[in-house]
């Protein structure tokens, strides 16, 4: 009987031992997901200001000076200057203005431009390259102090070995804007995998860190750690990043002849890039699949502001963050202090006045770029101001005036 009461007794431990294991795996489980379930909507009611369309109040407000930008726009696409446009102003996250102009393309019967129709933005792409950089930074798997070596081991030999992911951040590097052979690589059609080992070994201009100087080649190395470490192209890891996130529709790296017909094309001469049967020019089909990190991004007004609107939110666009605060603002403010020129990381600064385009009214803290295509972006934190204006007609075809003039009348939309 002793040993039977041993072993009843035995038993009954092990259920109860049982039971109470099950009771505690439970409450563990329902904590867990209470924890989580608050930290899911701490995330989803972490909301910042999104574009909205202007109340009529406001459009009739400005809308003396929001035409005569409208006018000026359509005047260069009546006298020829210009087949296509976009623009859009925005103040305090109401888009004041948001219009198409022209035709897609200077052909007969070409189908005249809308809203979702892509310009090629050209160098409005860097800053883009850029902050797939610091995402990536922010996930631990890149810092900014490394040598650009760490990553592309066949970029080092002399002062190569001093260039940190820093410098091609911020133009500081001494690789030039663009290659000695540029020209030749573009008519075999190259693609640009086979740029780098060419950057890898171009002669540097200066010694790296000692000034800043434009270098186009320098983020081209940027797009090429980004594919390295990720494993995944620059063009996927940006739509799934960055574009799909933000709800950027329109907006893509490169692109594919399927959709070719809808896309805005460039006021650049027939001859131009059109040697034998490999054109190569910035309508080329070759250079719009390109997919340059420099200058292959093809987007639109709307999208565009998305972007910028998340830059002036620090980082998130209503309850969609890809970057930290901290790192927001890094990215936009002068990392190139008692240098010669300002630059942030990827982003152009106002305090440039001579080579931003940005006209002479804005703010101190404004930041932006503008692309070679003819295209010009910008937002000045201190009035909450958005400008993009995107067109056909290339920057060196004496642009810089008409940009200037636009964004001095924008900035007169709000004061």
């Amino acid at each position: 009987m002793k040993l039977q009461y041993q072993k009843g007794y035995r038993s009954y431990t092990t259920i109860s031992s049982g039971i109470m294991y099950f009771f505690v795996v439970l409450l563990c489980f329902i904590i867990f997901n209470s924890c989580n379930s608050v930290k899911e909507k701490v995330v989803k009611t972490e909301k910042s200001k999104v574009l909205r369309d202007g109340n009529t109040e406001e459009l009739q407000k400005e809308e003396g000076l929001i035409s005569k930008i409208a006018d000026k726009i359509e005047e260069k696409i009546n006298n020829g200057q210009v087949t296509a446009a976009q623009v859009l102003v925005a103040w305090k996250g109401e888009i004041l203005l948001k219009r198409a102009f022209g035709r897609i393309s200077k052909k007969n019967g070409a189908p005249p431009v809308r809203l979702h129709n892509p310009f090629l933005v050209a160098s409005i792409t860097k800053p883009v390259t850029a902050t797939a950089v610091m995402i990536l930074v922010e996930e631990g798997k890149i810092k900014l102090s490394d040598p650009v070596k760490q990553y592309i081991p066949e970029f080092t030999g002399g002062e190569r070995d001093r260039i940190v992911v820093r410098n091609l951040l911020n133009h500081t590097s001494g690789l030039p804007d663009m290659l000695p052979e540029n020209e030749e690589l573009r008519k075999r059609n190259t693609p640009l995998r086979d740029f780098i080992p060419v950057i890898c070994t171009t002669p540097l201009l200066f010694t790296p860190g000692t000034k800043v100087q434009y270098q186009s080649m320098g983020i081209a190395l940027l797009g090429e750690i980004v594919e390295r470490v990720t494993d995944i192209p620059l063009r996927d890891f940006m739509k799934q990043e960055i574009f799909d996130p933000l709800g950027m529709k329109n907006t893509f790296l490169g692109t594919d002849r399927s959709n070719m017909e809808s896309l805005v094309q460039c006021d650049v001469p027939e001859e131009e890039g059109a040697e034998g049967s490999n054109r190569w020019d910035w309508n080329s089909a070759y250079w719009r699949d390109f997919g340059a990190p420099w200058g292959g991004l093809h987007s639109t007004v709307g999208d565009l502001a998305i972007l910028f609107q998340t830059m002036l939110n620090n980082g998130i666009y209503d309850d969609t963050r890809i970057l930290k605060e901290s790192t927001a603002r890094e990215m936009i403010s002068n990392r190139n202090e008692g240098m010669n020129l300002p630059w942030g990381l990827g982003w152009a600064l106002v305090e440039d006045r001579k080579d931003a385009y940005f006209g002479n009214k804005v703010s101190e803290s404004t930041f932006g770029h503008f692309g070679a295509t003819g295209t010009v972006a910008w937002a000045d934190p201190s009035r909450q101001l958005i400008f993009i204006c995107l067109t056909s007609r290339p920057l060196k075809q004496d642009g810089r005036e008409f940009f200037l003039e636009l964004s001095d009348m924008v900035v007169e939309v709000c004061e």
